[in-house]
């Protein structure tokens, strides 16, 4: 019979999907508190009221001491607070010890060079990997959006992205410049694209995966002598570039798909109360010829 950390464990996991969170944070409250409940019971503790201050001090010095970075110390510490807190939701405890989370440092977000972006848009030959490059630095959006992007998704009569697969769940629609449409148009007449497709295949001509759409583009990077890795940077990019253009924060948060302000002001120094910019006017890719 499992233990009452165990049961515990189980109903938070129902609740996590009553509330439909993504299944990668599922997984990661999977991963993180399976190793905190052992821990736990290697100390003799089975049920939620052992949870004290010397144990979560105690596992916090265990966490940093195994060379851990400070962000992957603070997913556990926050899996760690949340099973504390549907604890004592539930009434299985009757106060929540404070769980504090490591101090972070705020680290500049890595990025191409003016020359690298240029590399990547003189280059444009309508192969997949450089499309794909393209579009990430003309609209930001995260790998698993990519991945899910079909060929009707690109209206290019009325210049308009739809992403519906987020991170937050919710419909994320963009626009694009004339000059990313002229070149999704030429993308899908030489790939023969047809609507109900997805714009991006690998190369079986499935759908793309993340974990191989990364390696499609470090190998695209490589290509043009490029020597960095990471989808990510390309996102990063796009963000760096909005900014140097005087994008304000709200439009920026609209193009990230950011819940919070918060998440944005990273990018952002100045912040600005109005959401009406056009695309042509901050876009790098606005002024571009790819076809």
């Amino acid at each position: 019979m499992k233990s009452k950390l165990w049961q515990i464990f189980d109903e938070l996991q129902k609740d996590n999907y009553a509330k439909d969170l993504s299944p990668k944070t599922i997984e990661a409250y999977d991963y993180s508190l399976t190793r905190i409940l052992r821990e736990l019971e290697e100390q003799g503790i089975a049920e939620p009221s052992g949870i004290n201050d010397e144990f979560i001090s105690g596992f916090k010095y265990k966490l940093r001491k195994s060379n851990l970075q400070n962000e992957s110390v603070n997913s556990f510490l926050k899996s760690l607070r949340r099973y504390l807190n549907f604890s004592y939701q539930k009434g299985y405890i009757r106060s929540v010890p404070k769980v504090e989370l490591i101090r972070l440092e705020e680290k500049i977000k890595p990025t191409l060079t003016m020359q690298e972006v240029k590399l990547i848009f003189e280059n444009c030959d309508l192969s997949i990997s450089s499309v794909m490059s393209i579009l990430y630095l003309g609209t930001g959006i995260r790998s698993r959006t990519m991945c899910h992007i079909r060929v009707e998704d690109a209206d290019l009569d009325t210049q308009l992205l739809t992403c519906k697969v987020t991170k937050n769940r919710k419909i994320l629609t963009l626009p694009l410049t004339n000059s990313l449409c002229d070149m999704l148009k030429a993308y899908i007449k030489k790939h023969n694209k047809r609507a109900g497709e997805w714009l991006f295949v690998n190369a079986k001509g499935g759908q793309f995966r993340q974990k191989i759409m990364y390696k499609a583009i470090n190998l695209h990077y490589k290509s043009l002598g490029i020597n960095r890795t990471g989808v990510h940077l390309l996102r990063h990019t796009f963000g760096k570039l909005m900014v140097m253009n005087n994008c304000d924060a709200f439009t920026l948060m609209h193009w990230f798909g950011h819940s919070k302000t918060e998440e944005t002001k990273r990018y952002v120094n100045l912040f600005a109360n109005e959401l009406a910019k056009t695309a042509e006017t901050f876009n790098p890719t606005a002024n571009c010829k790819f076809v």
